[in-house]
C-alpha cells in the first residue's frame, strides 16, 4: 500500500473525529495509541484508524481502519465491555 501512495505522507498513528476536528495519536510502538483512540471512541469520538494514517498533500486524512487491537494490560479500562 505504501509504494502504491508514495505522494502519501504515512504515519504509525491513530486518528478518530468529530463533526469539525481530526485528532492524530502519534508515538511509538506500545505507547497506548490504541487505548487512547478506544478511549476517545467510548467518549463520543468517531474511529478512524488505530495503526495507520495518511496525509494527502492537500491536507486530507486519510484512515486504513482494522478491529482496534488492545493489550491485555488496557482491558481493566473497559471493565464495562466485560460481557459483550
Amino acid at each position: 500500500m505504501l509504494d502504491a501512495e508514495p505522494e502519501v505522507l504515512h504515519l504509525h498513528a491513530g486518528a478518530v473525529r468529530d463533526d469539525h476536528s481530526v485528532v492524530l495519536v502519534i508515538g511509538s510502538s506500545f505507547a497506548g495509541k490504541s487505548t487512547l483512540v478506544a478511549k476517545l471512541v467510548a467518549e463520543g469520538w468517531r474511529y478512524l484508524s488505530d495503526q495507520q494514517v495518511g496525509i494527502t498533500p492537500d491536507g486530507k486524512i486519510l484512515s486504513y481502519p482494522r478491529p482496534i487491537t488492545l493489550r491485555r494490560n488496557s482491558w481493566p479500562l473497559f471493565d464495562h465491555l466485560a460481557d459483550v
